[in-house]
């Protein structure tokens, strides 16, 4: 082990070592706070986006359930194959079971299983964001 007498050092160079350790944690501290901002501004980002982009797949897909469509249901969500961000996405009738669906076949979301929660509108599983809409918003 290296023996380091601090003690024999000069004033000035002990200055300048705890200078540069604390510009050091000053730096370190400061990045992960920067890190951790950009985290929550880009999941902020993802729910705003995706709310919007909910809100007019719903209002296309009303008419859809109001004429039993099903069809025209999975052609409305398959709208959403242009949006790389979005993997799943579902209708569902008044009792809760799937009117129509649209699943991405990319080898990544083999095996996903999405589960859906009603206490909550949005939440994340490991950095996917899954999203729940239980009721129509009026403008």
């Amino acid at each position: 082990m290296i023996d380091i007498k601090y003690h024999l050092w000069p004033i000035r160079t002990k200055v300048i070592a705890i200078a540069l350790i604390t510009s050091i944690a000053v730096l370190c501290l400061a990045s992960i706070a920067f890190v951790l901002s950009e985290l929550v501004a880009k999941r902020v980002s993802m729910v705003e986006s995706a709310t919007a982009l909910a809100r007019v797949l719903g209002v296309d897909a009303t008419a859809t359930l109001v004429f039993r469509d099903p069809t025209t249901a999975e052609e409305v969500l398959y709208a959403l194959s242009e949006e790389k961000t979005v993997v799943y996405a579902g209708i569902f009738d008044a009792q809760g079971s799937t009117f129509a669906s649209y699943l991405v076949a990319r080898p990544e979301t083999k095996g996903w299983i999405l589960s859906v929660t009603a206490h909550l509108p949005y939440r994340f599983t490991c950095m996917v964001m899954v999203i729940v809409f239980d009721r129509f918003w009026s403008t």
